[in-house]
């Protein structure tokens, strides 16, 4: 996989569709993850990037829930994801989740996901 293969393959593991954010598919069910994808090497340090889960409905039960099994997926160490060449290494940002308001549609909820990602790669 490449890098963007594998920040994909991190997203996709938590049993709800997952887009880059600039591929989301216009008229996609809720729920879904959106993502941003950037890249380095290993000389680069931390990038900091974003996932978005997205629900529909008035309860922030069910999104909080996901969001709370993305962080203990991440745990306190980070986790480890292979690539091309090497691996990127996910850790949670500060705040890592964070409610946001979605001022066109009030039946929609999302949380914005903070990850800190180490690229371990040429």
């Amino acid at each position: 996989m490449d890098k963007s293969q594998s920040i994909h393959s991190f997203w996709s593991s938590f049993n709800i569709p997952a887009y880059d954010e600039y591929t989301t598919p216009d008229k996609e069910s809720l729920p879904h993850i959106t993502y941003e994808m950037a890249s380095d090497d290993f000389y680069g340090g931390n990038v900091a990037l974003t996932g978005n889960l997205w629900y529909k409905g008035k309860s922030w039960k069910e999104i909080s829930e996901k969001a709370d099994e993305i962080a203990s997926y991440i745990g306190l160490g980070g986790v480890i994801v292979e690539t091309n060449g090497g691996a990127i290494w996910i850790k949670k940002g500060t705040p890592f989740a964070r409610r946001m308001e979605e001022p066109t549609n009030d039946n929609i909820r999302r949380i914005v996901l903070n990850i800190m990602v180490e690229f371990i790669t040429n």
